[in-house]
């Protein structure tokens, strides 16, 4: 095979795809404030140098970053 063929039928390919295919639309999302951590049924002991100082008990508690 010619090599001027080759790179004739290579352009020709390439120029199919660029012509027939079109990019997707893509829906984006604006993205609100996503938790850190999410805890269920939890138990939170508070602590300093004296000792206890609270208990906490909780069924749900979700951290967000601020």
């Amino acid at each position: 095979m010619n090599i001027n063929i080759f790179f004739f039928i290579v352009s020709i390919g390439l120029i199919m795809i660029y012509t027939m295919f079109k990019p997707m639309q893509i829906k984006q999302q604006e993205v609100g404030d996503i938790p850190l951590f999410e805890l269920a049924t939890f138990t939170m002991y508070e602590l300093n140098n004296k000792g206890l100082v609270s208990i906490i008990l909780g069924t749900n508690a979700i951290r967000y970053n601020d």
